[in-house]
């Protein structure tokens, strides 16, 4: 096989950009669907995730659900390192600083790789496999409110499903998470299983005010939950609702932490 003249190559960095440029700006626009399509309908993904995403389908649900937990993202990518595999195909890495912001205000910042190879089919460069490989990840929160601010309210506990049930009742509730963040008042909604009890299920809300979370338990996503859950078992409850008075950010310090001035 020859290899490719400099202008080839040149054409087919510049292609292989271009996808790369294009998935990064329809992310950040929040459209999943036209990102999804600039993968191969047979693509392999793995997003720093333990389970690969296999098929268009399947990623674009992943794409739904992810995009729908930040109000903004912003992707910047360093220039890839291109090599061609063959007339139709090529290989790719390329840096990428991930900024989100997410609802609770606070915001996750990913820096890491893209490791892509990339196919032309139909006269279309698309992306075949992709993987995400992280080397660091950047967390930061806003400090909650003090006494006198404006009161929050935080619900945490757990709930124990048969053990049949469990999963099937994560998926009622990974159902409701998209709609839930889209609230204006909730800040935080996060419900994971126990990683050393099969049924314990364990969940941490945090709203704005007693009034969002009492709206909250009126929408018609919260009622649809409830209807799609009525047949699981439920064995057991721990599920406590917390005002929140006080509040500060914490110090990642060995010593303590001394409180601002107001």
């Amino acid at each position: 096989m020859e290899a490719p003249t400099p202008t080839a190559r040149a054409e087919l960095r510049q292609a292989v950009c271009a996808v790369l440029a294009d998935c990064a700006r329809l992310a950040d626009e929040n459209r999943p669907d036209d990102l999804a399509d600039r993968f191969t309908p047979d693509c392999d993904v793995r997003y720093a995730r333990d389970t690969p995403l296999r098929g268009r389908e399947e990623l674009l649900k992943y794409l739904r659900s992810a995009l729908e937990r930040y109000t903004a993202t912003s992707h910047l990518l360093g220039l890839p390192a291109v090599t061609p595999d063959g007339p139709d195909a090529a290989n790719a890495i390329t840096t990428v600083r991930a900024w989100h912001r997410r609802p609770d205000g606070g915001e996750t910042v990913l820096h890491g790789r893209y490791v892509d190879r990339l196919i032309r089919t139909g006269g279309r460069w698309l992306i075949a496999t992709r993987e995400l490989q992280v080397a660091g990840r950047d967390e930061t929160a806003p400090a909650l409110p003090r006494a006198g601010s404006g009161e929050e309210v935080i619900v945490a506990g757990w709930i124990d499903w048969a053990l049949e049930d469990r999963d099937r009742a994560l998926e009622c509730f990974l159902e409701a998470t998209g709609p839930t963040l889209a609230e204006p008042g909730c800040l935080a909604y996060t419900v994971t299983p126990d990683p050393g009890d099969p049924r314990r299920l364990h969940v941490f809300e945090r709203w704005r005010n007693a009034a969002s979370l009492d709206e909250h338990l009126a929408t018609e996503h919260i009622a649809t939950f409830r209807a799609r859950s009525a047949s699981l078992t439920r064995i057991g409850r721990g599920l406590y609702r917390y005002r929140v008075v006080d509040g500060e950010p914490m110090s990642s310090s060995r010593q303590p932490h001394a409180k601002e001035s107001s």
